[in-house]
This record gives structure tokens, sequence and C-alpha cells, in this order.
């Protein structure tokens, strides 16, 4: 069995990169991130960004050409968001709600941003923060630019799918009980009783 689950994440690791991804970034990304699922890689200008799943959250990473870690990003819940930046959302993007929000780790400066992509009907734009609430940047984008579209899936990502699809498929199924199998549980019960 363990030689089994070793051939599939050997095979599963390889296949992550079945991608233009440069053999340096693809070293690296594997030895930091080697639990990652559900890798979908894009190429931003000269880097390469990797969003994944590792440990039950979403994350990021975004390598240079030569394989060189630039940043690293943690997604946020809504509820996570740092106080100062609620109130700077509440105040100044009134009609805008939260769609997505990332923890962003600049690694040769150290910076710690937060990146939060606001949309409404008429709307759409990616806005980044300071810890203390201060908007560094903002940029409009189309609302069909919005939904970033993963420019390589691999198979990893199909696998990681299938294998998701087979736990729950593993998982007992619990019948829950209704008011009418506890009251014919009762009547069996003191049918017994009388008997």
């Amino acid at each position: 069995m363990k030689q089994i689950l070793t051939l599939i994440l050997c095979f599963s690791v390889a296949a992550l990169f079945a991608a233009d991804v440069p053999e340096p970034v693809e070293k690296a990304f594997t030895k930091k991130y080697s639990a990652a699922k559900k890798v979908i890689w894009k190429e931003k200008g000269s880097s390469y960004e990797a969003r994944f799943k590792m440990n039950g959250k979403n994350m990021m990473a975004t390598y240079s050409g030569e394989g060189v870690l630039e940043k690293t990003g943690t997604g946020l819940e809504k509820e996570t968001i740092p106080a100062a930046i609620k109130k700077v959302l509440a105040k100044d993007f009134e009609g805008l709600r939260v769609a997505e929000a990332w923890k962003i780790q600049e690694i040769a400066t150290k910076a710690t941003t937060f990146e939060i992509r606001l949309k409404s009907k008429e709307e759409h734009q990616w806005v980044s923060f300071g810890k203390d609430g201060t908007v560094l940047n903002k940029e409009d984008i189309l609302p069909e630019e919005e939904e970033e579209k993963p420019a390589k899936k691999n198979r990893q990502n199909e696998e990681d799918e299938e294998e998701e699809e087979e736990e729950e498929e593993e998982k007992p199924r619990v019948k829950k009980k209704t008011k009418k199998d506890n009251d014919e549980e009762e009547e069996e019960e003191e049918e017994e009783e009388d008997e």
C-alpha cells in the first residue's frame, strides 16, 4: 500500500509541472510545498505564480524564472481581515463587497501587505493595503477579467478532485431521524414493554 501511495505521489508531483514552468521554479516549489494540492500556475510578467491548497488553506507563491521565491500569500476569510483595513473598506469603498482577500509576504523586503478584490455590479478592483489600512495601490479591472482564469491547469488538479470524491464516497452515510422515525421507535418500544 505504501508503495502505491509513493508511486501516486511521485506521479502527482511530476504532473504538477506539465505546464510551461521553468525547471528551477518547479524544483524550488516542490522542495518548499511538497504537500500542495490543486496547483494552478500563472505566468505574471517574468515571474510564475502558483495558487494551491495546502493544509486546508488557499495559498500562493510567486517565483522568479530562476526559481527564487519572491512572495508568498495566504487566503483570508472576510472575518480575519485586519480591523484597520475593514474600517477603510467601510468608509472609502462603500457599496463594494470583498470577493477575495490575501495576506502577502514580500520575501526580499519582508513587508506584509493585504490584497483585496472588491466588486459590485458596476465596479471591480484589486486594492493593496498596508497593515495600518493605508491604501498602497488600486487597480480597476474589467468584469470579465475579474474571475482570473488559470493560465495552466494540469492533471494534478484532476487527480486531487478524484481523490476528494473518493474520500467523500468512503464517508459513512448517516440517516437523519425524522419525527416519524422517532414516533415509530417509541411505539415499538411501548409494544415490547406491553408484552
